[in-house]
């Protein structure tokens, strides 16, 4: 992963933007203490990583709170009567 200052990144930020989207590869902007000891800083991400971070996020949620295993079991037990279109709205 490539890393950044800010004044760096604010010289190059249309490049560095147009590489992380290009090659979904994210990048690293570096933040110094008054120490001047490294932070945690920031990390850019192209949208579509962070969409399927969202995703995932999501799928461990429904999976920690016992959601997707209840849906995954109504799906493979479903009869004809489980849909009515009438009143799926």
């Amino acid at each position: 992963m490539k890393t950044y200052t800010p004044t760096k990144l604010r010289k190059e930020l249309y490049t560095v933007v147009n590489d992380v989207v290009a090659h979904n590869q994210p990048v690293e902007i570096t933040l110094q203490s008054k120490n001047h000891v490294h932070n945690n800083g920031a990390v850019i991400i192209s949208k579509a990583q962070y969409e399927e971070y969202e995703k995932d996020r999501e799928l461990a949620f429904l999976k920690e709170n016992g959601v997707l295993d209840v849906v995954k079991d109504r799906m493979d037990h479903e009869g004809p009567s489980d849909f009515d279109p009438k009143n799926a709205y």
